[in-house]
């Protein structure tokens, strides 16, 4: 039969065991949301871009010679800058 002292000394190491286990659990919870919010945004904002179509208007097409290469000065504007202000 088990004495008083073994029975307290194995419910406090149940009691230091789950909170081991709880707090394992919360730091590994936040870890992954750490780790997984960057690559959703990286996913999400491709996705999002390519639906988009990000093609920018250069110069105008009708007066460029056939079959000849041309050089065109082009500056991208990004959403900050093409904002104004």
């Amino acid at each position: 039969m088990d004495t008083p002292a073994v029975t307290g000394d194995r419910t406090r190491r149940q009691d230091r065991r789950r909170f081991f286990e709880i707090f394992i659990g919360i730091f590994s919870s936040l870890i992954g949301i750490w780790l997984a919010v960057p690559f959703l945004v990286a996913v999400i904002g491709a996705f999002a871009r390519a639906r988009k179509g990000l093609y920018s208007k250069v110069a105008p097409v009708d007066p460029l010679p056939l079959g000849q290469p041309v050089d065109i000065a082009y500056r991208e504007m990004g959403p900050e800058r093409s904002g104004g202000g």
